[in-house]
């Protein structure tokens, strides 16, 4: 198994200068469901807290999963109830997002496609152990929205922001895993937030078949000075894949 991070010609090149990787809010993913939590009762009820107090970045439990409403029990449920957590969210936290792969080599090519500009960018291969992979969670894939009994307005003081990452199926090939970041904690740059990233969490860096001589050349400067392997590619004869053409290590 190996986990990347594809990225686009802007954050290369702010990547190999300073190490930074993009925050994103969740208002500007390019999937309009994301961490749009919804609530139904049964019936019209007075609820204790207008919301749930607060979302935690990291953790393992799964207090919000108890509260989905069966799908053979939706229909007793009339009552949707207002509550904008994403609204909140997008206020105070954001996340970078990786992919994990069985191959040891970045060879999707949607992901090269989607998130590395038509194979113009990079793949960076990040250490399994590291604290960035660490403290990443996983999206999990539906064919259905959750819904959930507004009683968990009443019973859960907070939820985990991993538990919101629930994405359609059809994104199922991103594989994706996700660091989230408050916000204060991040450097905003044109409007853009980043965070650094430790380089002993990076093991290689991957460069797509379109890069350019310009990314190349960064590339390269960023090896001697930092000893991190970089790796070039180019498009496979025999598969829809890619293949090793030239290793840059220490």
């Amino acid at each position: 198994m190996a986990i990347f991070k594809y990225m686009g010609v802007i954050g290369e090149e702010k990547f190999f200068d300073k190490l930074t990787v993009r925050i994103t809010e969740p208002h500007k993913y390019n999937d309009p469901f994301e961490l749009r939590v919804n609530f139904k009762s049964k019936n019209i009820l007075s609820y204790g807290r207008s919301k749930i107090e607060s979302v935690v970045l990291h953790s393992i439990k799964n207090s919000l999963k108890r509260y989905v409403i069966d799908s053979d029990e939706i229909e007793f449920y009339q009552h949707d109830i207002d509550q904008n957590i994403l609204e909140e969210i997008c206020e105070k936290v954001g996340t970078t997002c990786f992919t994990i792969s069985k191959e040891t080599k970045p060879v999707n090519v949607l992901m090269w496609a989607h998130y590395a500009d038509c194979h113009r960018g990079i793949a960076i291969e990040f250490n399994e152990n590291s604290d960035v992979i660490k403290y990443s969670s996983p999206v999990t894939y539906a064919s259905r929205r959750p819904i959930y009994d507004a009683k968990a307005l009443d019973d859960l003081d907070s939820v985990s922001l991993s538990e919101l990452y629930v994405k359609s199926s059809e994104w199922k090939y991103e594989n994706e895993i996700r660091l989230a970041q408050r916000l204060e904690d991040c450097e905003l740059e044109n409007g853009i937030y980043v965070t650094n990233i430790p380089i002993d969490s990076i093991s290689k860096v991957f460069i797509g078949v379109n890069a350019d001589y310009k990314l190349k050349e960064l590339a390269l400067n960023f090896h001697k000075k930092t000893n991190i392997p970089i790796i070039f590619t180019k498009i496979s004869e025999t598969d829809f894949s890619f293949e090793v053409t030239q290793v840059y290590e220490k």
